[in-house]
């Protein structure tokens, strides 16, 4: 991927801002990454029509109920979680129906999972926002190759129009409006409607979602 060689200054920003912030805002911002991506795990699933019912969300309002109640409750154990999602990941790789079909959203799914770990890392006293700075842009670069790559023009694609594409500019909108929310706030915990008011956006935010389903029979 061209993320390893060149970065969109504008999101690496972001994430620097958000390195300056209390731990307990990181979590919201952290959460927030989590929801928006967690889409794209279900869409990988429908896509090679895994057997195995999976349903994290529960998981997910967890989190944004303990930042709703400004309480800390989460007892797992962080490396059996992490462990536990990779192997899923590798798992629905591995699936019979997902070997030999080219996907340009492979690097949007991988994200995704570990969007959904750094969520919870940032409750674990675990978070590193470089790590979700990387997690990210990685995933916002494979929505951009999965979006060129319909119209055929993903190889032609220089790095420059790579990182400038619309879909970068709309996720740092979107992480930008969450930032200031956190940025503003006077205590080291959101208040309940700024967290609820978040929380909702990320349910309905499309920015960080593949659009659909690629493969061609």
């Amino acid at each position: 991927m061209l993320i390893q060689i060149k970065r969109n200054t504008e999101l690496e920003k972001i994430f620097k801002r958000l390195s300056l912030l209390p731990v307990e805002r990181q979590m919201v911002f952290a959460t927030f990454c989590a929801q928006v991506f967690y889409r794209n795990i279900e869409i990988r699933i429908e896509e090679v029509d895994f057997p195995k019912r999976i349903d994290l969300k529960e998981q997910l309002a967890d989190l944004w109920d303990q930042l709703i109640k400004k309480k800390v409750t989460l007892s797992f154990d962080y490396q059996s979680m992490e462990d536990g999602m990779i192997s899923l990941m590798d798992e629905i790789y591995s699936y019979p129906e997902s070997i030999g079909k080219p996907n340009p959203v492979d690097s949007v799914f991988r994200s995704s999972v570990f969007a959904f770990i750094s969520g919870f890392s940032f409750f674990l006293g675990r978070g590193d926002w470089k790590q979700l700075f990387f997690v990210v842009h990685d995933g916002v670069g494979g929505k951009v190759e999965s979006l060129t790559t319909q119209k055929m023009g993903w190889e032609s694609l220089s790095r420059d129009d790579y990182l400038q594409f619309p879909v970068f500019g709309q996720a740092v909108a979107d992480l930008e409006w969450v930032l200031k929310k956190l940025e503003l706030t006077p205590t080291s915990w959101l208040a309940e409607e700024e967290v609820r008011q978040i929380r909702d956006y990320s349910f309905i935010c499309k920015t960080f979602v593949v659009n659909e389903i690629y493969y061609e029979e």
